[in-house]
C-alpha cells in the first residue's frame, strides 16, 4: 500500500513576539521601525512592538522574543559606547531568544570598520553560549534605505520566524545589492601547497653559510656518513645579561669525539672547544666586548655559534696566534695542566708516563711536564710517531715504548730500577690499562683521561693501593660546567705560556673544512693521525642539513614593515620573524616607544642583524599619533609595504560580566576613534598622500586577535 504522508501544519508563531529597538532621536531609525511594525502587522507575522532602549529594558515578557536592533543603522555606537548603554545592551542581548542587528557596514570595501565590532562581539557570545541566536545584517551605506534594502530586512525576518532556522547563518552582508553569506570552501592548490610545507624538516645538502644558525646532529649514531646539521633553535632566544655569543671560526676534534660513532656519547657533547669572535655580549658582561678573539671550552662547538656565560672557561687569544692554533689549545692543554698540576702535583725530578704521546693531549702533556722539570716516558703506536717525539721534544729513544704490546710495563720498571713512575697520564684501555697500573711507583698518582673503560665500568686490581697511590679521572667538559673556575685558571695559565713561547699547539695542525667532517672523523678513528685535528667552519663548504620548512617567500629589503604592539611577547617574535624573512626597515609602534628593557634588547638585536629600526612612542588608537609616526617613518625609511596588527588588550571575562570600561579598551588598538566619521580608518586601512599620490600605504596587512573569532573559535 502506497500513500502520501500528510504535511505537518506550519508552526504558528515560533517566535511569539517581535520587538524593534531604536533610538527615538534618530529619524531614520524611527522611520524604519514604523515600517517594520506595519509590515509585521499587515502580514500577521507575530505580535510586534517598537521600543526605545529604556522601554525595552522595562518591558517584561514571558514569551520568546525576536529582538531587532536599529541602533547602528547609520552611525556605529560600539566603538565609543557609554557605560549605561553598554549595560543595557548586555541585558537586552542576553534575554532575547533571537537577535537581528542591522547596520550599514556592508559593501565590497566597508568604509567604517567601527561597524564591524559587533561581528566579533556576536561570535564571542555564541562561543560562550551556543543557545544564543545572534544574526547580523550589514547593508551597503546608501543613506536612506531603499526598497531593495528594506526587502532584505523583511525576508530575513520571515526566515527567522520560520521553523527551519536551527542552522541558519548568522552573518549577512550586502554587496552590490545582493545578500552574501560567509563560507569557507576547499582550495585544492592551497591545500597542496600547505601539504608540502607541512613536512617539518627538509633534508638537503647546501653551503654551510646558509643564513641559518646550525649545530651538529647525528641522524644515525654510529655512522659517520650520517652527520647532519640542524637548525639551532637556541640562537633565536634572547641573550641573557651575563652571556656572550661567539661566532665559531675553528673547532677542535678530540679523541672522545669519536665515541659518538660508537653511540657511547651524546651528539650534543661533541665539539668541546673552539675559537672565534665575540659577536654579542649581554648587558651585564664586563670581561669581553664585541670583536674580541677568544677560545673556549664548551659542548656543541660544531656549530655556527655558541652562547655561554662570560664567567665560563673562555680566554682571549693572544696576538699573533691564529684561530686554527687557538682552537688546538683549550681542551688538550687545560686537561694536561689540570691533570699534572692540580691532580698529580708534579714536582721537578719526578717521572711521568704519557700514553699516546704523539697525539693532541699527549704533546700538550709532554710540554707541561718538561716545563715542570719531570723526566718523561712515552708510548706511541708507530716508528714515525716515535721519531716525531725525538725530533720535536728531544725525548730519548730509550724512553719511548710501543703501546701495541703490553711489555712496556716491564721495560719501564727496568728503566726506573724497579720503582715505576711517579705520575701516569693514561688513555689506554683493556690490558693497556692494567699494565699501566702495574707501573705505578709508591705514592704515585694515576690520572685517567680516557672514557672507554669508565663507560664500560672496567675494574682495577686493588693491591696497588697498598703503596699509598691515588687514582683520579678528569673530564674537562663536565668540569667546565661544574667547576668553571678551575678551567678558567688553567686556560689563563696555558695561554700565558703560549704567549710567552713556553708552550705551542700540538704539531702538526691538521685542518679540515666543515664539509670534510666525515673524512676527519674517519681519519681520527684509524689512529693514524699525528698532532691536532681542527675543523674550519668554512661558509662555502657543502654539508648535509635538516632544516625546518620555511615559507617560499622573502620580504622586500627596500620596503618598510609596520608592527603595532611591537614590544609585547607576540610583537617581539614577529619583528624577529620579519627580519629573518629579509625585512631591513621596521617601524615598531607601541606606547612605550621601545623604552622598556625588553624593547631596548629587541632593537639592539635587530640592529645587529642589519635592520634599521624606528620605534616612536605611538598610541595606535589615536589617529593623530599614528599619522605622526607615519610621517616620521616617511622621512627616514622607504615606502611601507605591510603592517602587522599585534596590539591587543588581553582580558579574561564572559560578556555578561564584562565591565563597560574593559569593553571600551578592547577596540582601541584596532579602531582609530579620533578620525572624522566620514573617513574613519583603522590602522590597517589608513590612507594618505604618499610622495604626491593618494595610495594605500599598506598593500599587505596581517591581524591576530581581531580574526581569531572568524569561525567562533578561540
Amino acid at each position: 500500500m502506497v500513500s502520501t504522508a500528510a504535511e505537518e501544519p506550519p508552526a504558528a508563531y515560533p517566535i511569539p513576539e517581535i520587538e524593534i529597538v531604536y533610538d527615538v532621536a534618530e529619524s531614520g531609525q524611527q522611520e524604519l521601525a514604523q515600517f517594520l511594525v506595519k509590515y509585521c502587522q499587515s502580514n500577521k507575522l507575530a505580535p510586534v512592538r517598537s521600543s526605545s532602549v529604556q522601554e525595552a529594558m522595562e518591558y517584561k515578557s514571558e514569551n520568546s522574543l525576536l529582538r531587532i536592533f536599529l541602533l547602528e543603522l547609520h552611525v556605529p555606537i560600539l566603538s565609543d559606547i557609554q557605560p549605561e548603554l553598554f549595560q543595557q545592551l548586555q541585558s537586552l542581548l542576553s534575554s532575547a531568544s533571537q537577535v537581528l542587528w542591522i547596520n550599514q557596514g556592508g559593501g565590497i570595501l566597508p568604509s567604517q570598520p567601527q561597524f564591524h565590532l559587533v561581528d566579533g562581539l556576536f561570535r564571542v557570545l555564541m562561543t560562550e553560549d551556543s543557545k544564543h541566536k545572534l544574526h547580523l545584517l550589514s547593508l551597503e551605506p546608501r543613506g536612506p534605505l531603499g526598497i531593495k534594502q528594506r526587502d532584505h530586512i523583511t525576508r530575513l525576518i520571515r526566515f527567522f520566524l520560520s521553523s527551519s532556522t536551527a542552522n541558519a547563518d548568522t552573518e549577512y552582508i550586502e554587496q552590490d545589492g545582493v545578500l552574501n553569506i560567509p563560507r569557507l570552501i576547499a582550495s585544492k592548490p592551497l591545500s597542496e601547497r600547505i601539504g608540502t610545507m607541512a613536512t617539518s624538516h627538509q633534508h638537503r645538502t647546501q653551503s654551510f653559510d646558509c643564513q641559518v644558525p646550525l649545530r651538529l646532529n647525528t641522524a644515525s649514531p654510529g655512522l659517520t656518513n650520517e652527520f647532519e646539521f640542524i637548525e639551532d633553535e637556541t640562537a633565536y632566544e634572547p641573550l641573557q645579561p651575563d652571556e656572550i655569543e661567539i661566532q665559531i671560526k675553528f673547532a677542535g676534534l678530540n679523541s672522545h669525539d669519536d665515541l659518538i660513532t660508537a653511540d657511547q656519547l651524546k651528539a650534543s657533547d661533541t665539539g668541546s672547544e673552539c675559537s672565534g669572535n665575540v659577536i654579542r655580549v649581554g648587558d651585564a658582561c664586563e670581561r669581553f666586548q664585541v670583536g674580541d678573539s677568544v677560545a673556549a671550552v664548551h659542548n656543541g662547538c660544531f656549530a655556527t655559534s655558541i652562547r655561554l656565560r662570560e664567567t665560563g672557561p673562555i680566554a682571549k687569544i693572544p696576538e699573533g696566534i691564529s684561530f686554527a692554533n687557538a682552537a688546538a689549545v683549550p681542551v688538550d692543554f687545560a686537561t694536561a695542566h689540570i691533570a699534572l698540576h692540580n691532580l698529580a702535583r708534579i714536582q721537578p725530578g719526578e717521572t711521568v708516563l704519557i700514553h699516546s704521546a704523539s697525539g693532541d693531549t699527549g704533546q700538550a702533556a709532554i710540554q707541561i711536564a718538561k716545563n715542570a722539570g719531570a723526566t718523561i716516558f712515552a708510548t706511541v703506536d708507530s716508528e714515525s710517531k716515535k721519531q716525531l717525539l725525538m725530533d720535536i721534544y728531544g725525548i730519548p729513544a730509550s724512553h719511548i715504548f710501543s703501546c701495541r704490546t703490553v711489555v712496556f710495563s716491564k721495560m719501564i720498571k727496568h728503566r726506573t730500577g724497579g720503582k715505576g713512575v711517579d705520575v701516569i697520564l693514561n688513555s689506554l684501555t683493556g690490558e693497556g690499562l692494567f699494565e699501566s697500573w702495574r707501573c705505578i711507583a709508591p705514592y704515585g698518582r694515576f690520572i685517567e683521561i680516557g672514557k672507554r673503560d669508565i663507560l664500560s665500568s672496567q675494574g682495577l686490581p686493588m693491591f696497588q693501593f697498598l703503596k699509598n697511590v691515588t687514582f683520579s679521572a678528569i673530564d674537562l667538559t663536565a668540569m667546565s660546567v661544574e667547576r668553571p673556575e678551575v678551567c678558567i685558571a688553567a686556560l689563563k695559565s696555558v695561554f700565558d705560556s703560549v704567549q710567552a713561547g713556553n708552550l705551542r699547539p700540538s704539531q702538526p695542525i691538521n685542518a679540515y673544512g666543515v664539509g670534510e667532517m666525515e673524512e676527519a672523523f674517519e681519519k681520527m678513528q684509524t689512529s693514524q693521525h699525528v698532532g691536532k685535528m681542527v675543523l674550519e667552519m668554512r661558509g662555502h663548504d657543502q654539508v648535509k642539513m635538516g632544516l625546518r620548512t620555511r615559507p617560499s617567500f622573502s620580504l622586500d629589503p627596500n620596503a618598510t614593515f609596520v608592527v603595532s604592539g611591537a614590544f609585547g611577547g607576540l610583537g617581539r617574535n614577529i619583528a624577529c620573524w620579519l627580519a629573518d624573512q629579509g625585512a631591513r626597515h621596521l617601524l615598531l609602534l607601541s606606547r612605550s616607544g621601545g623604552q622598556i628593557e625588553k624593547g631596548k634588547e629587541l632593537v639592539k638585536h635587530l640592529e645587529l642583524k642589519g635592520v634599521m629600526v624606528l620605534a616612536p612612542a605611538c598610541d595606535v588608537s589615536d589617529g593623530e599619533s599614528v599619522k605622526s609616526a607615519l610621517r616620521e617613518s616617511r622621512s627616514q625609511m622607504p615606502r611601507i609595504k605591510g603592517c602587522i596588527q599585534a596590539a591587543m588588550v588581553p582580558r579574561v571575562s564572559i560578556y555578561i560580566t564584562l565591565f563597560a570600561f574593559s569593553w571600551a579598551n578592547l577596540p582601541r588598538t584596532l579602531v582609530l576613534k579620533k578620525f572624522p566619521t566620514n573617513s574613519g580608518r583603522n590602522l590597517l586601512a589608513l590612507r594618505f598622500k604618499d610622495r604626491g599620490t593618494s595610495t594605500n600605504i599598506f598593500p599587505k596587512a596581517w591581524t591576530f586577535s581581531s580574526c581569531c573569532r572568524l569561525s567562533r573559535a578561540f
